[in-house]
């Protein structure tokens, strides 16, 4: 973003009137995903209760896949997505894009078995999912402002501090 352009932060009068139906649908979806959500560490607690957490991780895992490949064969058979040039993309990422990656599959799968172990062996659902939420907005927020320079307005950082505000009161 440049120096002279003003940042915009969407609110409920310009999603509604500046955007268009399809825009809009999908801050809807958005919405509707979040309260879905919500129910994830319930389901995951209740089933951790016949599973241990590597065998829930390879179950879930699995069924990502599973999805994942439907989703792919949709793209290809109804989108305008080819296999080739899906693999041709993919051959073109450098070295620190595809390290990359690898980051980003291994922090997935150790944050994956760290939340599963704390449901599996904690009684408080809500307690630990707002534990996490909180370290996660504080993590997010230092990164973005160490290492990538990010800069945030006021009623940002206000909307920040609120959101850890109120994850450590639930904890508390």
């Amino acid at each position: 973003m440049r120096q002279h352009e003003k940042q915009v932060i969407p609110t409920l009068y310009t999603i509604q009137y500046s955007c268009s139906v399809g825009e809009r649908m999908l801050f809807y979806l958005l919405g509707i995903l979040s309260i879905l959500k919500t129910f994830s560490p319930y389901m995951r607690k209740h089933v951790l209760s016949a599973l241990d957490t590597h065998e829930y991780l390879v179950l879930n895992t699995i069924m990502v896949c599973i999805i994942v490949a439907v989703y792919l064969i949709h793209k290809v058979v109804f989108g305008k997505e080819s296999v080739s040039r899906l693999v041709t993309k993919y051959s073109r990422l450098s070295n620190s894009q595809m390290l990359s990656m690898v980051a980003i599959s291994l922090i997935t799968v150790a944050s994956s078995v760290v939340i599963l172990g704390m449901e599996q062996y904690y009684e408080n659902t809500v307690v630990s999912s707002s534990i996490l939420k909180t370290v996660s907005t504080v993590a997010l927020v230092c990164t973005g402002v160490i290492i990538f320079k990010e800069k945030y307005s006021w009623t940002q950082l206000i909307g920040i501090a609120l959101a850890v505000a109120g994850g450590v009161l639930m904890v508390v």
